[in-house]
């Protein structure tokens, strides 16, 4: 007996009837009508790229030779200046030095980023050029920092 024809016995002959009927059966025989809602699933051979993919370190790191860069599937950052090319288009520094990261436009219009791994001394340098665009910029738009005392001027020439 189904558990349906069971339930429909109770509640047409009563609770008293339905009581003595079960007490005859074998529980083990009832069968459920649980099915079950995942089915058997596949499992992927290829493409285990996805969960590590992306850029390993931020802009401005240290980085040493052969160091891994980006993780990517096709060529979503592109190669500049110090970097090398897998087989699987990671990304990787050939020479010691600093990572940057620039955005431009490829012919198609789209924003790319390309990574390039430049020395130390380019990076400082980079990063004095950048401190005196901000400084000429606020001594322009009303002096937010106000005059700049001699020793400050000196090390901003360096």
């Amino acid at each position: 007996m189904a558990f349906r024809e069971a339930w429909n016995c109770m509640r047409d002959k009563g609770k008293n009837y339905f009581r003595q009927v079960c007490s005859s059966w074998n529980t083990s025989s009832i069968q459920s009508s649980w099915i079950p809602v995942r089915g058997l699933r596949g499992s992927t051979k290829g493409n285990r790229r996805d969960t590590n993919t992306g850029p390993k370190f931020t802009q401005g790191r240290k980085v040493v030779v052969s160091q891994i860069l980006v993780r990517q599937t096709g060529t979503r950052f592109l190669p500049g200046f110090g970097i090398g090319v897998g087989r699987d288009f990671t990304l990787y520094a050939l020479h010691p030095g600093r990572i940057i990261y620039e955005k431009i436009r490829d012919g198609k219009g789209r924003k790319r980023t390309v990574v390039h791994v430049i020395t130390e001394e380019d990076f400082r340098s980079m990063q004095q050029k950048r401190l005196k665009k901000i400084v000429e910029e606020a001594e322009t738009f009303g002096g937010v920092f106000g005059p700049l005392e001699e020793n400050q001027q000196a090390k901003l020439t360096e």
